[in-house]
């Protein structure tokens, strides 16, 4: 990273660079469907969440929150970012905002996540206390929390140590190394680390309880068979397992797209470049891994799509109703 600023000055190389800097048309291509899935399988969901009464919860309500996030990714950083570079990388303001739209957004995802993941967590071992506590109200109270903070702490470098120049991209403050290494080093353990600790924790915890709840589901049925608030309570359970057997899965995708890009932006961040650079494949592994884990908001939309069978049986009615409405208009 040469200069006292890493900067891109970009007067001086709109007119000379654009060309070079292009990606191949195979990867603009693949960024652009990538992006576009993003938005309409997200946007999807959040359409059937709104709809659904019965979706309209605490867990899908942050969860509609989330693809929320995953759309205005793909809008604002997936789209002039890497389906049209140019244009994110002509405008001065955008191009050093751009590299902290990117950990905004991934702060969001990572909160959403932990807030749902712990919300089953109550739900399961304290279900008198999430039935009294889990109003839509406390959710939307838990989404400006996410939002906020979301904001805040991706924000950051922007409000301290890492100016906006007219007329310059600036992505790394070298004046400012040390708050740079600091700011990274905290958003890593804090938001990658410290989240996957604590959701593998929930998970131990939450597929435990599920193993002693099966145990104390056959004891109660042969005792309580005809008694209808334990049926309900079980029920009740048994759809929050459900549930949490879907959050897992989306939680544990993240973790395995993700791994492989924070893998190498701490070799990036701490390895010299000169060192760096000389590890064969170096490149590819950044732009594969990078494209993994970009994908996982479109990835995780259409997971929770098919997992979840109130937004699998609209989609499939919906989609049934429109095939035969063509059907007739043809005929």
């Amino acid at each position: 990273m040469p200069g006292s600023q890493e900067t891109v000055n970009l007067s001086n190389t709109t007119s000379n660079g654009n060309r070079a800097r292009l990606p191949e048309v195979g990867w603009l291509i693949a960024w652009n469907v990538m992006a576009t899935l993003t938005v309409v399988f997200n946007l999807v969901n959040i359409i059937i969440i709104s709809a659904k009464q019965r979706l309209r919860n605490f867990t899908h309500i942050i969860m509609a929150s989330m693809f929320t996030a995953d759309i205005l990714f793909a809008l604002t950083y997936l789209y002039p970012r890497f389906g049209h570079p140019s244009q994110g990388r002509d405008h001065w303001l955008y191009c050093t905002l751009m590299y902290n739209i990117s950990p905004t957004i991934i702060i969001s995802i990572n909160l959403h996540l932990l807030a749902v993941s712990i919300d089953k967590l109550i739900a399961i071992e304290s279900p008198v206390f999430y039935r009294k506590n889990s109003k839509p109200v406390y959710a939307l109270l838990n989404v400006v929390a996410i939002w906020a903070s979301s904001l805040i702490l991706g924000f950051l470098p922007v409000m301290t140590f890492r100016p906006l120049v007219p007329g310059a991209c600036i992505f790394w403050n070298m004046k400012e190394i040390d708050r740079e290494m600091t700011y990274t080093v905290i958003h890593v353990i804090l938001f990658y680390i410290l989240p996957f600790i604590i959701m593998t924790f929930v998970y131990i915890r939450l597929f435990c309880a599920a193993k002693s709840f099966s145990l104390r589901l056959a004891k109660k049925h042969a005792i309580y068979h005809v008694h209808q608030p334990v049926v309900r309570q079980n029920s009740t359970s048994k759809r929050h397992y459900k549930t949490a057997k879907v959050l897992a899965i989306l939680v544990s995708t993240y973790f395995v797209m993700w791994t492989p890009y924070y893998v190498y932006y701490l070799l990036f961040i701490f390895v010299p470049w000169t060192v760096l650079s000389k590890l064969r494949g170096i490149v590819y592994f950044l732009t594969y891994t990078r494209y993994m884990a970009f994908s996982y908001p479109a990835v995780n939309a259409i997971l929770y799509g098919y997992l979840i069978k109130d937004v699998r049986i609209t989609l499939y009615h919906c989609l049934s109703a429109k095939i035969r409405q063509d059907s007739l208009r043809r005929s």
